[in-house]
């Protein structure tokens, strides 16, 4: 079984991950409170994936992610944002290049699983070799706003240099050349081991004057009103073909009673990500592939923002229009899988009567 290092000062959120994950029966979590425990535990035990918390006793997170690029550059990491700490949005995702991750917190048990299984795959199909590229690890800085030497190797290449202050880069330094032409240089660097110092009293002006997060792709603000700019979504797993007509089987075993509810349109089952893994069609004009994934991104927010303002996590969702009804609930992670569940009801239909019925459903269909 893949073992997950979990590294975070808050001891009881861990201890409270780690249970969640042991009922799934899927990695064993291994935690610590500190970055110099968890070098630790990396020199003495094979880990699949980190995560890591940014606000560390001792050495912090963001040089504990440098120190696994030198150290183990092939282990993917996953760095655990702080609320109000800014997430970065890739405009061009390299999923199967990079192999660090950024989650905030309140962590989504749910959504936290999905992208361990992602970083567990890219190891199991190889494609960790490269390592990460710096342009992956430098919006770590700017979101932590570190004033730091970070030295850059890269294969037979010198050491560069970059210079922060606060987070924003000022200045570079590669063989002979300085500023913009250095950075331009570094910019294309993969499998690359960082470390992290302090900032040398000589940094004192910048002389950087390309925007460094638009020159990688990288925005700090999605848009959220648009089903286009709804918030991404981790790469996950192909689903697994034996768990798929299990799940296909039970359904015909217990669906009966939901097809009989008034305005009942059709039923899809999902993965975290929104991708339809089996479904029930009633209607013909149904297409559950069009925008399941929207409202499952919906679904998924909810959760997370309810979790922020302290009303626990957001287990379902009811939305009526003109058009139809839609409800959207998510199955218990820890006791039945990690899967959500959309109904698609014509605008006359008892919603009502079929979240009551929905509930009482799903763990006979996932009891499989």
């Amino acid at each position: 079984m893949d073992k997950v290092l979990l590294v975070d000062s808050d001891q009881a959120e861990s201890v409270k991950i780690s249970k969640k994950f042991k009922a799934l029966n899927r990695f064993e979590v291994l935690t610590a409170s500190d970055a110099k425990s968890a070098v630790d535990i990396l020199n003495k035990t094979q880990i699949s994936v980190l995560i890591s918390g940014l606000k560390l006793f001792g050495f912090g997170g963001v040089e504990l992610i440098a120190y696994m690029t030198r150290s183990h550059p092939e282990t993917p990491c996953i760095a655990m944002l702080d609320p109000g700490q800014r997430k970065p949005w890739f405009n061009k995702p390299k999923i199967h290049e990079d192999i660090l991750y950024f989650v905030e917190k309140p962590l989504e048990y749910g959504t936290l699983a999905s992208t361990i299984s992602s970083c567990i795959n890219l190891i199991h199909k190889g494609l960790t070799s490269k390592g990460m590229a710096l342009t992956n690890f430098l919006p770590l800085i700017e979101a932590t706003g570190k004033t730091c030497q970070a030295d850059v190797k890269t294969g037979r290449k010198k050491i560069g240099r970059l210079y922060f202050s606060k987070g924003a880069l000022a200045d570079a330094r590669w063989e002979k050349k300085i500023g913009d032409a250095a950075l331009m240089e570094m910019l294309g660097w993969d499998s690359v081991k960082i470390s992290i110092s302090k900032l040398p009293v000589s940094i004192r002006s910048a002389n950087i004057e390309i925007a460094l997060m638009d020159k990688i792709g990288v925005s700090w603000e999605k848009k959220e009103d648009t089903p286009d700019s709804l918030p991404q979504l981790p790469d996950e797993p192909p689903p697994d073909p034996a768990i798929v007509a299990k799940i296909e089987s039970s359904i015909k075993k217990h669906i009966g009673i939901l097809k009989t509810i008034k305005g009942y349109k059709g039923l899809a089952i999902l993965s975290p990500n929104g991708k339809v893994l089996t479904a029930d069609i009633a209607d013909a004009s149904v297409d559950f592939n069009k925008f399941s994934a929207d409202f499952t991104a919906i679904l998924n927010q909810s959760s997370k923002t309810a979790r922020l303002k302290e009303f626990e996590k957001c287990s379902c969702f009811t939305m009526h229009t003109p058009k139809g009804i839609i409800i959207m609930m998510s199955s218990d992670v820890t006791m039945s899988g990690n899967y959500r569940f959309i109904v698609l009801m014509s605008p006359d239909g008892n919603g009502f009567f079929m979240q009551i019925q929905l509930e009482k459903t799903i763990p006979m269909i996932l009891n499989i």
